[in-house]
């Protein structure tokens, strides 16, 4: 007794002289020194009642719960997946879980868990509620390397297995990090961290898995690429259902000694072959031991490219290169993309920079070897298995990239390429002859578009319409609206739609008259509509459907959101199918798509808008273009818009988003 009397005493005085203090906000960074756990650590917590041992197969899981547990529990019904096939032989498959990163009770913090803690933890339906596990850290932050190397350090410490397979859960958010802590302002694994933890630790992995949205980055597959053979991810967003645990672990159970490159087919079919699962879907296997080959064959085509960028042709080519590849975390309202299917990059080298084509073939041969298996939804065409930071992201994006996360080459090409981009202060001509029209730019076109109009002054086609409010960037105060003054002194105009304009051999132009159907929101019921601004995205390929975006804000149960609304146009048979994709915008700014994908419901109210055109206006001023309460006969149509008056035209846009547009042409829908 008198032993602990002073050592609590002795304990009590390092404390109050700071001598005990973590930096980092720790309970017991150090596994001896963790929160001890209770019931399984004693009676069935790991081997023979303890921590670990020898396995064949360790599924190792850092689950980021986030908003995505606080707010609806995604997190936990993933952990409830697994358990529902959890193995009963643990020496063949076991699985270990570092949990947290959310506000929620038993969520805060980091805890490490095995089955046996997890299994009876779930007893009651609630996850970390009970106690029960092999660490606990009350205070960590699970987006900091600090917590990713004690995880690890316990796998090392307390497992010995034949396979290796460590899982990352969270929202992602490709080259600038993945698993955002929710109690630590979201706080994110960038990729040094990530590199620098898993070469820490010491582990080879056999697999590395991102169960996140547009972790399928080249950038991540070069950080990772010395501590695994083979990386699973998604270049697209991934839907909070997340990968069908109960496929994936129920095959690794009942086939053990499956090879890695056979598990990870299995994971990418089970995905995407679930019925209940929603669009939009990719992933894909990458083997690692070829990341080398593609990284020398993709510096040998941006060394070319860079050699050309002052000459014109090329210069043209290569930004119509970059704006026809498939893109990933398109946002609109802000200028923004994040990634780039490399494949589909190099495919369009080909065909518009013909003198680069030899490089881009020696790149497509490394990336068949590179890109083992992959697979996508019809909506999802062009994602051949990895991306990479697009060049035309915008310059905000730029400040943010750390492009020597590739290479000194790709850095030196990217700010040549922003440096002449941003020289381009010239609007594309659009000159007409007979029936045609002649476009032309000094640094190439970006986009040909035939544009659907509506007059902004007057709230839009119907008299008696709410004024629109120009909307800037995220948090800030309306703007005045132009009044009368629009393109060439007439009225403004809003954006409800495009699509790309037709060419003929001549290279020449059209505008074909416009019939006034467009896609809208109606309700059947009601009759109430709001318009909406359906930007084109591309075709599936076999160009059956066509998909465009929208920008919406969504208020539900008194939550407002933004969101991006993702549509797909059967134009033969008129129908229209949708989700919407919420996203946020972080204290730093940033941009940061959500894993949730969303049907309207009853009692919702959307806010669409629009882009702005005017005189003198920025076309990145968006207005709120429409409103409505959803109602049990509101749906998304593509049909004759309401009775107004509508434009069609053609819009040139250059790569520096400089752009001219011909004279609207009027049509009156009665």
């Amino acid at each position: 007794m008198q032993k602990w009397g002073f050592a609590a005493v002795l304990m009590l005085f390092l404390l109050a002289c700071g001598c005990l203090d973590d930096p980092g906000g720790w309970t017991g960074h150090d596994p001896d020194s963790s929160v001890p756990g209770n019931g399984p650590t004693e009676s069935s917590g790991g081997a023979s009642g303890g921590d670990g041992g020898q396995v064949s197969n360790l599924l190792a899981v850092y689950m980021v719960g986030s908003d995505l547990e606080s707010d609806n529990g995604y997190a936990s019904t993933d952990i409830f997946e697994i358990l529902e096939v959890a193995p009963q032989n643990r020496t063949a498959v076991e699985i270990v879980l570092a949990y947290g990163g959310s506000d929620l009770d038993g969520w805060r913090g980091m805890t490490i868990a095995d089955l046996s803690d997890l299994e009876t933890d779930a007893g009651d339906g609630i996850i970390g509620n009970e106690g029960l596990y092999r660490r606990a850290y009350k205070s960590a932050n699970m987006g900091t390397q600090k917590s990713l190397d004690t995880f690890l350090s316990y796998l090392r410490e307390n497992y010995e297995s034949e396979r290796y397979i460590l899982v990352f859960w969270d929202h992602g958010d490709a080259y600038r990090g993945v698993c955002f802590d929710e109690n630590h302002r979201y706080d994110r694994l960038e990729l040094p961290e990530l590199s620098k933890s898993l070469e820490k630790s010491g582990l080879h992995f056999d697999l590395i898995g991102f169960d996140a949205c547009l972790m399928a980055n080249l950038e991540i597959a070069k950080s990772i690429s010395s501590s695994a053979d083979y990386m699973l991810a998604s270049e697209t967003i991934e839907p909070t259902h997340g990968w069908d645990y109960v496929s994936f672990v129920s095959y690794l159970v009942e086939n053990p000694q499956v090879s890695t490159p056979k598990l990870g087919r299995e994971i990418i079919d089970s995905y995407l072959d679930n019925p209940e699962h929603l669009r939009p879907r990719t992933l894909s296997l990458l083997d690692l031991s070829r990341t080398e080959t593609v990284l020398d064959s993709f510096d040998s085509l941006v060394e070319a490219m860079d050699s050309r960028l002052l000459i014109p042709k090329s210069y043209c080519g290569l930004g119509a290169s970059f704006t026809k590849a498939r893109k990933f975390g398109v946002e609109p309202k802000e200028n923004s993309e994040i990634s780039m299917d490399l494949k589909s990059f190099a495919l369009q080298v080909g065909e518009e920079a013909p003198e680069l084509s030899g490089k881009a073939k020696t790149l497509l041969e490394a990336l068949d070897s590179f890109v083992v298996y992959a697979r996508y939804d019809p909506g999802e065409a062009g994602a051949y298995g990895v991306s990479l930071y697009s060049p035309h992201a915008g310059e905000k994006a730029f400040r943010g990239y750390n492009p020597d996360t590739l290479s000194e080459t790709w850095s030196g090409f990217l700010g040549n390429y922003l440096e002449r981009t941003c020289a381009d202060l010239l609007d594309p001509t659009i000159s007409k002859t007979g029936h045609s029209f002649v476009v032309e730019d000094n640094s190439g076109l970006a986009a040909v578009r035939q544009v659907y109009l509506s007059t902004a002054c007057k709230g839009g086609p119907a008299a008696g319409g709410p004024i629109f409010e120009v909307l800037p960037a995220e948090g800030r105060a309306p703007l005045p609206l132009p009044e009368e003054k629009g393109l060439e002194g007439g009225p403004s105009f809003v954006l409800l739609g495009n699509r790309p304009a037709e060419k003929n051999e001549s290279g020449y132009y059209s505008l074909p008259a416009w019939d006034g159907k467009w896609i809208y929101l109606r309700d059947r019921n009601t009759g109430s509509y709001a318009l909406m601004s359906s930007i084109y995205k591309g075709k599936c390929e076999e160009g059956k459907l066509i998909f465009f975006i929208s920008e919406v804000r969504l208020l539900r149960d008194g939550l407002s959101r933004p969101c991006l609304v993702h549509l797909c146009l059967d134009p033969v048979n008129g129908t229209v199918g949708a989700y919407l994709n919420p996203y946020e915008f972080l204290q730093n700014g940033e941009l940061l798509f959500s894993r949730e994908v969303l049907k309207l419901e009853e009692g919702d109210v959307l806010s669409t808008y629009a882009v702005l055109y005017g005189d003198n206006s920025n076309p990145q001023n968006w207005v709120e273009l429409g409103k409505i309460l959803v109602g049990g006969g509101t749906e998304y149509v593509f049909d004759y818009l309401p009775p107004g008056t509508y434009y069609s035209a053609l819009y040139a846009e250059d790569y520096h988003v400089n752009f001219n547009m011909t004279e609207p042409e009027k049509l009156v829908i009665e």
